[in-house]
């Protein structure tokens, strides 16, 4: 079992994970994240209740590994991470397919 060190952020109203999006399409969970969570570029910081947790548990159970915590921040004012964009994920679609929805690849009549 390999231990993973991550850091903690946090203020007074709430907590973040941060980790990197990478991760995520790597354990395949990065469509499940809540717009709760935040990004960064390839930071992710995930919020304590649900997307923290769903995080852990996963590097535990698919590539069972061990998530230790280390304070990086922590502020009596706002965080500066509430600052950054609500998460998003990214999906990258060929050239030339189609998914259900989509009229940017469709010719128009």
């Amino acid at each position: 079992m390999k231990n993973i060190i991550r850091e903690w952020y946090s203020d007074p109203g709430h907590s973040w994970l941060k980790v990197k999006y990478s991760e995520l399409v790597e354990l395949g969970i990065q469509s499940k994240i809540s717009s709760y969570s935040y990004r960064n570029g390839d930071d992710v910081y995930l919020e304590e209740d649900c997307d923290a947790p769903m995080y852990i548990t996963a590097v535990n159970k698919i590539l069972g590994h061990a998530v230790y915590f280390r304070e990086a921040e922590h502020s009596n004012l706002s965080s500066h991470v509430r600052n950054f964009d609500s998460y998003f994920f990214t999906v990258e679609i060929p050239k030339g397919e189609l998914i259900d929805g989509d009229s940017l690849d469709k010719e128009v009549a």
